[in-house]
């Protein structure tokens, strides 16, 4: 969408007013729902952004007819089309989510597909559903468990046994997957589920457009020769995005943010509750989520298990703290987009923060509130990691220079014309 090398972002006192996006990870939900649907739905809200568009070409090319007409998408069912060609391929671009959810959907349907995606994806495994799907009547390769991948066959029901404590996308996949198949099927943990808010958020979803799951004491039961119901479905916005406005305002601004909901069931509306744990006052006045400079900001220990998303804004905010801020259960931040513990460390340390790294987190001692030189970031080509080096700027003596923040453009486009104002 835009290319963006070498951005100077100013210290500023951040104020006004910000409506940040849809909900990504409800907007890929709420599309896999209404395409899965028999008629015809429409969803509203859904914002530009890479991983969506990956989504919906996605399923598009599985035999969907999206229209997509300022904030309304259309979706026309795969009951309600012409059906879709036995063979075909699926680029994923950068998006974790698009492949690992659509991966079950296309072997419930019996679709033959080639998965391939770019840059951080192909270095990311998919490797479990190779377990997932033996003895399931699928036949699933792939290149020493990444992508390229191919799927051929025609998923059976049965028992899935899966470990929590890896991303929670494969549950997805299999949560929309499931409800298609003849026969009942059940979803086994085998061991404790971490960032459980997505997949509560996914049943929410599904439940939305007429899907039922059932919670057990060890995973999930799902009753086969389910229907998608068609649906008229409104996407809240993002707290993963408000998240870095949150921030901001609570180092150095006054800023309300739109588009929110306190009874959000994402898992990053915790960012509330941990701003409010380092002593700032960030509150819901109304529909609006409001953030405040905090001038005594004190170190805390954030535990990341059900909030990776949040955590490179967080050690921003941790840098400008009094005393030591430990961040700990971090380790699948090394999955993501970059290694997260890594390049957020190499984040602070360009700009004058006093960081290291520990094998799943990072500890982080704060300038009590004194400003950071700022300097030279690199970006990572990981979107949180640009957007947090932004939201650093606004307390640094010399302000932040990003090398590129093209890779926003997976997740919020439009952020810099946001942040800028």
């Amino acid at each position: 969408m835009y290319e963006l090398k070498n951005i100077k972002i100013n210290p500023a006192f951040k104020t006004g007013t910000v409506t940040v996006p849809s909900s990504k990870s409800i907007s890929h939900r709420a599309l896999i729902c209404a395409a899965l649907a028999h008629e015809q739905s429409h969803i509203y809200r859904i914002d530009s952004s890479d991983d969506i568009d990956a989504t919906i070409d996605a399923l598009c090319k599985i035999g969907e007819t999206i229209k997509i007409c300022e904030d309304k998408i259309t979706v026309n069912g795969i009951e309600n089309t012409t059906g879709t060609s036995n063979d075909i391929s699926i680029h994923c671009k950068e998006s974790g989510s698009t492949l690992r959810f659509l991966i079950p959907v296309a072997a419930a349907l019996g679709i033959n597909a080639t998965f391939t995606g770019e840059r951080s994806l192909l270095s990311r495994t998919i490797s479990l559903y190779e377990d997932l799907f033996k003895d399931k009547n699928v036949d699933f390769k792939t290149s020493d468990g990444k992508l390229p991948a191919s799927i051929s066959g025609k998923l059976s029901s049965g028992t899935f046994y899966i470990p929590g404590n890896i991303t929670s996308q494969y549950i997805t996949g299999l949560l929309f997957a499931l409800p298609l198949l003849d026969g009942d099927s059940e979803i086994i943990l085998t061991s404790n589920l971490e960032s459980a808010p997505y997949v509560d958020m996914t049943i929410d979803v599904l439940r939305y457009f007429g899907i039922s799951v059932h919670r057990t004491v060890n995973g999930y039961y799902i009753n086969g020769n389910q229907h998608y119901l068609s649906a008229t479905y409104i996407v809240e916005g993002d707290f993963s995005q408000a998240a870095f406005f949150a921030c901001a305002a609570v180092i150095n601004g006054d800023i309300t943010i739109k588009r929110l909901t306190s009874r959000s069931l994402q898992g990053d509306y915790k960012i509330i509750d941990i701003l409010c744990e380092f002593g700032a006052k960030v509150f819901f006045d109304g529909n609006d989520l409001k953030a405040v400079k905090c001038e005594n900001l004190k170190g805390i220990k954030i535990d990341a298990t059900q909030i990776p998303d949040i955590i490179p804004v967080l050690s921003v905010v941790a840098a400008y703290a009094e005393g030591e801020t430990v961040i700990y259960n971090a380790g699948r931040l090394r999955l993501k987009e970059s290694d997260r513990i890594k390049s957020t460390c190499e984040m602070l340390l360009s700009i004058g923060a006093d960081v290291k790294e520990t094998d799943d987190g990072l500890i982080i001692n704060g300038t009590g509130g004194k400003k950071l030189p700022g300097g030279f970031v690199k970006s990572f080509n990981d979107h949180r990691i640009a957007m947090s080096a932004a939201v650093a700027s606004v307390w640094t003596e010399n302000g932040v220079t990003i090398d590129d923040m093209s890779c926003i453009n997976k997740s919020y486009p439009m952020f810099l014309r946001d942040f800028m104002v």
